[in-house]
């Protein structure tokens, strides 16, 4: 199929439907467990979102009162949206982007006035990515000043804020030493959802999770690759498998991109010059 006669509804993904009366927590839980970004609850003839994101925006904003929160129903922090009809040409959606993304990098898709879909940064990629060219990584969009760049001894809860508020799901970690790996927003939730931290956080105990270092969360490296292994393929399938890449040139990061960029990347570049 020729790239300006595909219709979003050929590459969006299926979100998660949740019932009204799931609890916040058991929200989070079901997110995680699925692998999905974004749970529909469907209310009265209309439907909300909650994402992983908005997620870590009440964990982070509500942290005080969280115990009784994760506790109310998820619609306390769902939200209507507005999407992109999943019938629509997504060469039509590409030229008008900067207007349709939402939190978290994500594209909602609709029908009838029900999300039916979203995409996320890769999925774009996925559709344009004929159109890379190795050299790419030397533009601005993979520099790695303009990712989040963090030290091991950032604590769990400063991180989740620099994360929000630098719209990114991802931030790179390192020191002195070199690289030290990957962390995201799921890896802070899978955190902060793990037993020995949930029954300590339910009974007002928020020290550990707020207050730790990051060091403390395993940091991913699937994501990363040496300059020696740089080809085309590889930096495609990467990103494609990962929603990120790191590049590294003695154990520094010579590049890198996280989903913003790769969003921002993928409509100035890519789609540019499939016009």
């Amino acid at each position: 199929m020729r790239l300006k006669d595909i219709i979003v509804r050929k590459v969006m993904r299926k979100p998660l439907t949740i019932k009204k009366e799931m609890t916040v927590l058991d929200t989070i839980k079901v997110l995680l467990k699925d692998g999905v970004d974004v749970a529909v609850i469907y209310d009265e003839g209309e439907s909300k979102v909650v994402t992983s994101y908005s997620v870590a925006e009440i964990i982070l904003k509500d942290f005080k009162n969280i115990s009784k929160s994760l506790e109310k129903t998820v619609m306390f922090i769902s939200k209507k949206v507005s999407y992109v009809p999943e019938s629509k040409k997504l060469r039509k959606l590409m030229k008008n982007l900067e207007h349709l993304v939402h939190s978290g990098n994500l594209i909602f898709l609709g029908r009838g006035g029900k999300i039916t879909g979203y995409l996320k940064p890769e999925d774009l990629f996925a559709v344009y990515n004929r159109n890379f060219m190795c050299n790419d990584i030397n533009t601005n969009f993979f520099y790695p000043v303009n990712c989040l760049m963090i030290y091991p001894n950032r604590s769990i809860k400063s991180t989740l804020s620099s994360l929000i508020k630098n719209n990114s799901s991802f931030a790179f970690v390192y020191s002195r030493s070199g690289f030290k790996g990957v962390i995201g927003i799921r890896d802070i939730l899978n955190e902060f959802v793990a037993e020995e931290n949930i029954k300590k956080i339910l009974t007002g105990d928020l020290g550990y999770f707020y207050e730790a270092s990051i060091s403390e969360i395993e940091y991913s490296k699937v994501s990363c690759i040496s300059v020696e292994e740089i080809s085309r393929e590889k930096i495609i399938s990467t990103i494609l498998k990962n929603g990120n890449i790191v590049i590294l040139k003695d154990k520094s990061i010579y590049r890198a991109i996280d989903d913003k960029n790769l969003l921002y990347f993928t409509h100035k570049v890519l789609f540019m010059r499939s016009l």
